[in-house]
């Protein structure tokens, strides 16, 4: 009969992910049933397809949740009834957290021109009709610095492609079939109309971050975005840094501990990958002051059943 090491049970609860959520060790260990049967849960309860064996999907499966400190920063940040986007929507994790924060009365807008990542990200919005979020639109469409067709790079695994042909940063997995595929892209400038404000947006699209901003010029200047989080391999101060510092934001570093993330000075701790520019950095320093991991105990909960009119 075989067991678990009690070693390995304790080291499982050294993971925010399993301490604060007890219940995602026993879906980690029950993982090859709950994916025959299509069980897999977002950490907040939403329902979601993934593929198992990608870099996004395993982290899911496993944990509950991929890159724990960018849905963290949705749901601290993003308020009820806010506009959010999600640029390089994979199959759709932050987009529901930011559905879950924005609630009915918001909108979330997911771009991913990926095809494997669009049919799990266009399957994952069809189940979460049944739940209390607000209204999701997903674009198959890449978002960059024009409107047009560009050729999209597999730079990895499943999500893992860049409109860049030689991004930064470490390759994850070379994909079996390199070729390079041809995508509709545009501009967040041209899609938003010119009267939208935009609560949270977050870009990661391996090295395409300042085509997406520069394609967002209109509404950058205006004062239209109030929060940015992206993910930077390069040195900072970057060049996308430098971009939003320049236009007015205020930059930070989002780094994970055990007791929740922490906002620092963008040249402190290089490991972290992901930045948080910002038009109102006390707000930001506020909500992130309480410890904890509100993404690992956040809950989306089902419609209420309409009443019949007989």
């Amino acid at each position: 009969m075989s067991f678990v090491p009690v070693q390995s049970i304790l080291r499982l609860f050294q993971r925010p992910e399993y301490f604060f959520r007890p219940v995602q060790v026993l879906r980690r260990l029950r993982r090859e049933t709950i994916l025959q049967r299509n069980g897999v849960k977002l950490s907040w309860g939403l329902p979601i397809e993934l593929d198992p064996i990608s870099h996004v999907g395993g982290d899911v499966l496993n944990l509950g949740v991929y890159d724990r400190v960018v849905p963290e920063a949705i749901l601290r940040l993003l308020d009820g009834g806010e506009t959010a986007i999600d640029v390089g929507a994979n199959i759709g994790q932050n987009t529901s957290a930011m559905a879950l924060a924005a609630g009915p009365a918001g909108m979330t807008i997911g771009f991913e021109p990926g095809p494997e990542s669009w049919r799990l990200l266009t399957a994952n919005v069809a189940r979460w009709a049944a739940y209390d979020l607000s209204p999701i639109t997903p674009v198959r469409k890449g978002a960059s610095d024009r409107a047009g067709r560009a050729l999209l790079h597999p730079v990895m695994d499943l999500g893992g492609f860049s409109l860049e042909e030689a991004p930064p940063g470490p390759l994850r997995r070379p994909r079996e079939d390199g070729r390079a595929i041809d995508v509709e892209v545009t501009t967040l400038d041209e899609f938003l109309p010119g009267e939208a404000h935009v609560g949270f947006l977050k870009i990661d699209v391996e090295g395409h971050e300042l085509k997406v901003l520069e394609g967002a010029r209109r509404l950058i200047d205006e004062k239209r975005i109030r929060d940015i989080v992206y993910e930077d391999h390069l040195p900072q101060l970057s060049p996308v840094t430098r971009f939003l510092q320049a236009a007015g934001y205020t930059v930070f570093r989002v780094s994970e501990t055990w007791r929740g993330p922490v906002l620092w000075d963008p040249r402190e701790d290089p490991g972290a990958l992901n930045l948080l520019a910002t038009l109102d950095a006390e707000r930001a320093r506020v909500r992130f002051r309480k410890r904890g991991w509100k993404c690992l105990w956040a809950s989306a909960r089902l419609k209420a059943p309409r009443k019949s009119n007989g």
